[in-house]
């Protein structure tokens, strides 16, 4: 019987807050790329590495498999650091959000 060893690659998107003493902002958006062998070690691969780095009171909103490299930075370079076995993590804080929706304001339809 053969086993399939293959990883694939994990995106999850949530939200978290450092450890006192390790980031001044204590809610922080994040996306985080880890390569797994299925959605549930891929789940804990990424609560593990957001502990890891400080983060705590984590809570992984949605997530999924991403089979194809994406175009755009920073996600492109994230996913590649999953593929090559490490964890990439993407961090957003308020100041980023409010300058994004200054150059991308909604449409109106």
């Amino acid at each position: 019987m053969a086993f399939n060893l293959k990883r694939s690659v994990y995106m999850f998107l949530g939200q978290g807050g450092h450890k006192e003493g390790v980031a001044d902002n204590p809610d922080r958006g994040f996306v985080v790329f880890v390569s797994a062998r299925n959605p549930g070690a891929a789940h804990k691969e990424a609560e593990k590495a957001l502990g890891e780095r400080g983060w705590e009171k984590v809570e992984i909103l949605r997530g999924g498999e991403v089979a194809d490299k994406p175009d755009k930075q920073p996600h492109d370079d994230a996913w590649q650091e999953a593929r090559d076995g490490k964890r990439g993590i993407i961090v957003y804080d308020a100041k980023a959000e409010a300058s994004a929706a200054e150059d991308n304001p909604p449409r109106q339809a």
